[in-house]
């Protein structure tokens, strides 16, 4: 990389540009405001302020009665003005009728446009002579800078130089301060393309980085985070596989081996492992499905009121068997929403079913169905063992088992919370679990679905 590309580069030359460009504005601005039209505005305002020449004048005209002696002004007033000798200026006095009576040139009467830049000395109202200053051009005879603008650029050259040098010094610390987070955010960039490492940077320098910095930290944890799911994605299925197809490949070599005889009770079995792989492999398909927002629904008005009283009906005897009291609270008006009924049913399904895997005998399961301005909601209620709290954010990640000695035929695959939730949100809906994470007091699982208009179904 160019190291003109770089960001703390651009920074400092955008500094010194900034530097430069007011250097060469202000120069400028001293050259005007130091050149001889504003060197006579200023040597006007001096002499005719207040306390300034023409005043002296007046106030020697007045006291002497007249000009007498006025040849000796200046030797008795040798700073009447800042300028003084060095500004090459030439003061004279003149009578009224504009003959030089103090200054250099005594006697030299003045031409009638000398006479119109003169100042009036203006006595009692009436005009007692004019003071004139000629060569006001600030430049001395061998020097072709005036002594003022010469004073005023060697001072602002000074200043420039110590002003430039702290100002590109500045410049290149507040730039390295500026990308040096930037330059640790591509390091740990590259360092996760490279080698897969989510490493963690430091959140520092101004607002804007740091808000970039806490989003990287952030995206990290979350690849780390999906990385771990895929590498656990992997086993888990290597895992589910491998027993149905070990079983089948071990009954079927003791066929072939003629330890099992090759009658229909055999292939039964067989077929019931076929059955097992061909559940986990659809599964697994409509969870990828959901997922990646490519679900088909066959969307239409569901009643949640019949929906929810049917897989009570469908799970009562199940529930029955294993002597549990499940139960409905729905009211009895309809309550609509959108969606497709049989992935609905499937949602609910795999809920009563988990509450059930949970709930020891003589526990209960309730199935509420509560309406709200704009959603419905669905709780399913048992009293089983209830979930921890190490484990309840992880309930409805795929293959996720809470008590891990639970196996497929006692836990089931681990993929029924997961689908749950996948359907529920291809619905717009959520989907929640919660509990106290204590035996007998069982969870709860939410479920919300955006509702329709009330109408009959």
């Amino acid at each position: 990389m160019r190291i003109a590309n770089r960001l703390w580069v651009r920074l400092s030359l955008a500094f010194g540009s900034v530097f430069v460009m007011s250097g060469v504005i202000i120069a400028i601005t001293s050259s005007v405001l130091a050149g001889p039209r504003n060197a006579q505005g200023v040597i006007s305002d001096e002499i005719n302020r207040p306390d300034g020449l023409v005043s002296q004048l007046q106030e020697y005209y007045q006291t002497h009665d007249g000009w007498t002696g006025i040849e000796n002004f200046w030797t008795e007033h040798p700073n009447v003005i800042w300028l003084g000798a060095d500004g090459n200026l030439t003061l004279s006095v003149t009578d009224l009728d504009g003959v030089i009576i103090s200054g250099t040139q005594i006697g030299r009467k003045l031409t009638d446009q000398q006479l119109k830049d003169t100042v009036p000395i203006v006595v009692d109202g009436q005009p007692r002579g004019y003071l004139l200053f000629e060569r006001v051009t600030l430049r001395p005879p061998n020097n072709p800078n005036g002594v003022m603008l010469q004073r005023l650029t060697e001072t602002l050259i000074n200043v420039l130089v110590i002003v430039g040098l702290v100002s590109i010094f500045a410049g290149i610390w507040t730039s390295r301060s500026l990308t040096a987070p930037l330059t640790r955010l591509a390091e740990a960039a590259r360092s996760i393309g490279a080698q897969r490492r989510y490493v963690q940077v430091k959140v520092e320098g101004a607002a804007e980085i740091k808000q970039v910095a806490h989003a990287f930290n952030e995206m990290t944890k979350e690849l780390e985070r999906a990385e771990q799911l895929r590498r656990n994605l992997v086993a888990d299925v290597a895992h589910e596989l491998r027993t149905p197809l070990t079983v089948l490949q071990g009954n079927l070599q003791a066929v072939l081996d003629d330890v099992y005889p090759l009658e229909k009770a055999e292939i039964s079995k067989l077929y019931d492992q076929t059955r097992v792989l061909s559940r986990l492999v659809s599964d697994l398909h409509e969870l990828s499905q959901a997922e990646a927002s490519k679900l088909s629904l066959n969307k239409q008005p569901v009643d949640l009121t019949k929906l929810v009283n049917a897989q009570v009906e469908t799970f009562s005897a199940l529930a029955e068997q294993e002597h549990i009291g499940l139960s409905a609270d729905v009211p009895t008006q309809p309550l609509v929403v959108s969606g497709d009924p049989t992935r609905l049913s499937q949602v609910l399904s795999n809920l009563i079913a988990n509450a059930l895997a949970h709930t020891p005998a003589e526990g209960s399961i309730q199935v509420s169905l509560v309406p709200e301005p704009t959603a419905l909601t669905i709780r399913v209620k048992d009293s089983g063992e209830g979930i921890s709290p190490e484990h309840l954010p992880h309930v409805f990640e795929r293959f996720y088992r809470a008590d891990p000695s639970r196996n497929r035929q006692t836990g089931g695959a681990g993929l029924g919370l997961a689908i749950a939730r996948a359907f529920t949100e291809a619905h717009g809906g959520s989907i929640s679990a919660a509990s106290e994470g204590r035996a007998g007091a069982g969870s709860t699982f939410t479920i919300r679905l955006p509702r329709l208009q009330e109408k009959s179904v």
